[in-house]
């Protein structure tokens, strides 16, 4: 989160709990999302597992930072 967020702003975003690697973005920019929807599942490649994130509120879309293949720190 930058210094610069408003706490309205990081409230609303979505960020990987755990390291790992995307494996999909299930979202797109300007999306309509319902609290409990799935946006982004995560392959934790020594575990073998994934994790999938869903959305805490619901809303709309603004910005996706992130695409399949890049590796998050969470």
């Amino acid at each position: 989160m930058s210094d610069k967020q408003s706490d309205a702003e990081s409230a609303n975003s979505v960020t990987a709990p755990m390291m790992g690697e995307i494996s999909r973005v299930l979202v797109s920019e300007g999306d309509e999302v319902k609290v409990g929807q799935l946006l982004i599942v995560i392959v934790m490649e020594p575990m073998k597992m994934q994790l999938q994130i869903e959305a805490t509120n619901a809303g709309i879309v603004a910005n996706i930072l992130c695409k399949a293949g890049d590796k998050v720190d969470g």
